[in-house]
């Protein structure tokens, strides 16, 4: 976990007042007149923000606690769907609604006003848990957890709006860490009161009990929010707001589309689903992934809409408020920053789907223990983004603390890998997570700034919106390489090594952690066996990752001298 919206001081001479322009929207010194579908949310001014930071902790804390809790008990949700070989794809689909639904969520806020987008995102959030709290297939439960992706993003991202609009310039460096405060306690709570769940109850009581708390816990900020969008009535008679005149509804209807950038959400959203969604998917038969004509059909048809997103998103006429501003590409220092947020979230992606389910079974571990292993790479990645937030406030330099925390990634990723080559030393395994955290924590944190004090201050909204966008990318791509390695791997070396079992009995292996973990002797060792060895070749690949991003950063400097 690292925090996104973390500003530069605004450079000598060159105040900047940056509102949303974390979130895609221009800086208010450089800005095109706003559309009337975005001016909103501009009436509305905190003018004594206690009870609003109240009101974030309390709603973070159960969104943070949710997350660690949903996160361990999705392995056991999937396996009683036979899913749990497909855990990478689900990952893949947050990952995509992630990506792409940023900025427009913001402008989306803008246009309705915070109360009602804090009342959709609550809805879809609490509907995609009780939806999948009561499903009965797959297909009700893949959708569910689109639901959930959508409402957990657009509340994170309405958390961040209202920390914004409360606070000045140089404490909002600061106070944007607020809603990650409450993870340093869920990420112990969390662990137990899935352990607690699962031992004593059904995975299920666990969604459908957040469905109803996350509702409960969100409404001093509703109730606020909603105070003010009723005295936005009187505030709009006021002479110095003039009214927004009534426009008709085709009008609205195209500013809306131009605003929200429908069509290029659409394109992205195609392309990256026909691109990874069909390689995380688990192979049919023995046949491998890359031999199925319709898996390279979808690859082949996403490849065209990402042509079409790059020619859509670079015409000025077709897209007036693009959803990406890729003219800032043109600058190397941004590019290569993207390029480095790109590898450090798809690094980690590699075996993060999966991480819980290897620890599980092959140590023997309860949830809680699983859970807490699990939290070891969040947890310091969320110290490590607040102290290298205040080490930059205090020495005023970004590029000392990419240089020293650069190699530790790659360290990080070797000591993991000696500990799931060697079984008997899995406290190497805890090692390695813990300073991964660290790494990632402050390269994203440092590397972000870095961006934003590089930009221009009118593209320095475009700038953190890239950024935001290419991490979660690069999320959805190590993910999607996760799901084809396991699915693939995991799958081969269960049949090639376990011969006396019949395919109904590796494929309940294969697709139920339950089974896996209650297996015994010798098919016990060669699970064990099967799942430190695509862990290894899931790092493997991360070690080749993080090689790229210390390549990108000798660049970088290289270019800066």
């Amino acid at each position: 976990m690292s925090f996104f919206f973390l500003e530069s001081p605004p450079k000598q001479g060159e105040p900047r007042d940056l509102c949303f322009s974390e979130l895609g929207f221009e800086t208010a010194t450089a800005a095109p007149p706003v559309p009337q579908f975005c001016k909103q949310i501009h009436l509305i001014q905190y003018k004594s923000p206690k009870h609003i930071f109240f009101g974030i902790l309390f709603l973070s804390f159960f969104t943070s606690l949710d997350m660690q809790v949903s996160a361990l008990l999705l392995p056991y949700a999937a396996s009683s769907f036979s899913m749990h070989s497909m855990i990478a794809m689900i990952q893949v689909i947050q990952s995509i609604v992630n990506a792409v639904i940023k900025a427009p969520i913001a402008k989306f806020a803008g246009g309705i006003g915070l109360y009602h987008a804090f009342l959709v995102c609550i809805a879809l959030y609490s509907a995609g848990h009780l939806l999948v709290g009561f499903a009965k297939n797959r297909y009700l439960f893949c959708l569910s957890q689109i639901l959930y992706a959508f409402g957990n993003t657009g509340l994170a991202v309405l958390i961040q709006l209202l920390v914004v609009d409360a606070t000045k310039i140089l404490h909002r460096a600061k106070f944007a860490a607020l809603p990650y405060l409450p993870f340093l306690v869920t990420v112990f709570v969390g662990p137990w009161l899935a352990d607690l769940i699962i031992r004593y109850s059904n995975w299920r009581l666990g969604y459908i009990m957040f469905a109803v708390f996350i509702p409960l816990s969100a409404l001093p900020l509703v109730v606020d929010t909603y105070r003010r969008f009723k005295s936005q009535e009187t505030e709009r008679a006021l002479p110095d707001i003039p009214s927004m005149p009534a426009l008709p509804l085709r009008k609205r209807i195209r500013q809306m589309m131009t605003s929200l950038d429908i069509v290029g959400c659409l394109l992205f959203t195609a392309s990256l689903s026909l691109l990874l969604l069909p390689v995380s998917l688990p192979p049919s038969a023995e046949v491998s992934v890359w031999n199925q004509p319709s898996v390279l059909a979808s690859v082949g048809v996403g490849l065209v809409f990402g042509v079409l997103l790059i020619f859509w998103e670079s015409n000025s006429r077709l897209a007036p408020q693009p959803l990406f501003h890729l003219s800032i590409l043109k600058n190397p220092s941004l590019l290569i920053g993207s390029i480095i947020g790109f590898c450090g979230s798809a690094s980690f992606a590699l075996y993060q789907p999966y991480l819980f389910s290897y620890v599980k079974v092959t140590q023997f571990a309860s949830t809680e223990y699983a859970g807490r292993v699990c939290a070891l790479f969040p947890f310091f990645s969320t110290i490590s983004g607040l102290l290298v937030s205040l080490g930059i406030q205090y020495t005023g330099s970004y590029k000392r603390f990419i240089l020293a925390f650069s190699p530790l990634a790659m360290i990080a990723t070797l000591v993991i890998l000696f500990g799931t080559l060697h079984a008997n030393v899995f406290y190497c395994v805890i090692i390695g997570l813990s300073l991964i955290g660290c790494s990632i924590g402050v390269l994203n944190v440092a590397m972000l700034i870095g961006m934003q004090a590089i930009a221009d201050s009118e593209h320095v909204g475009a700038v953190t919106a890239l950024f935001l966008t290419t991490f979660a990318v690069g999320q959805a791509i190590g993910s999607s390489i996760s799901g084809a390695l396991w699915s693939e791997q995991l799958w081969k070396h269960l049949v090639t090594n376990l011969p006396e079992l019949d395919h109904e009995t590796i494929q309940k292996i294969y697709s139920d952690i339950n089974y896996a973990a209650a297996t015994t002797g010798a098919v016990r060792e060669q699970v064990n066996l099967a799942f430190n060895y695509v862990m290894s070749i899931s790092l493997m690949h991360e070690q080749e990752t993080h090689e790229q991003e210390t390549h990108e950063q000798e660049t970088h400097e290289e270019e800066n001298e």
